[in-house]
């Protein structure tokens, strides 16, 4: 075999190794392309009213499609009054509240007295002074999906 003849079948490998490699990146493109046309949620809930339809043109980080609410557990946000939040707040701190349970008690608006309970998971840091109320949160367990956002609750935070 020449030497040129030599030089041209190294060049043509050369060449198909290089095709074979853009051949697989374009592969990889195609197949990252195709897992952005699936869109997941990052919580298992309950799906609301589709903002977009099929054909319609979404953009990344711009386009709402839908909303996704979660339902087991829900979080019951609510705004005690300061005394109500300073008589807790004593509570946890004889240990009459175990500071890691914080149980509260809740109720729905046709339910008689708090038959569901949850923990309280947050307390913002400071009251409202225009309210005189403080953020707090509870996580309640709703595995019979009792709860649905946005429902009217009324909450005790007393065993």
């Amino acid at each position: 075999m020449s030497r040129e003849e030599f030089e041209t079948r190294r060049a043509g490998s050369t060449q198909s190794n290089a095709d074979v490699r853009a051949a697989e990146a374009a592969v990889a493109t195609a197949k990252l392309s195709l897992d952005f046309t699936e869109v997941r949620s990052p919580i298992a809930g309950r799906v609301g009213r589709a903002m977009l339809t099929l054909g319609n043109l979404a953009q990344a980080d711009q386009s709402v499609l839908t909303s996704v609410v979660s339902q087991d557990p829900v979080y019951v946000y609510f705004q005690p009054d300061e005394q109500a939040f300073l008589r807790y707040a004593e509570l946890a701190r004889k240990g009459e509240r175990a500071k890691s349970a914080n149980p509260v008690r809740v109720g729905l608006a046709t339910d008689k007295g708090h038959p569901y309970t949850g923990t309280l998971n947050f307390i913002n840091n400071q009251v409202d002074p225009a309210t005189g109320t403080i953020n707090l949160r509870a996580v309640v367990p709703n595995p019979d999906r009792i709860f649905t956002p946005g429902l009217y609750r009324r909450v005790a935070a007393r065993r």
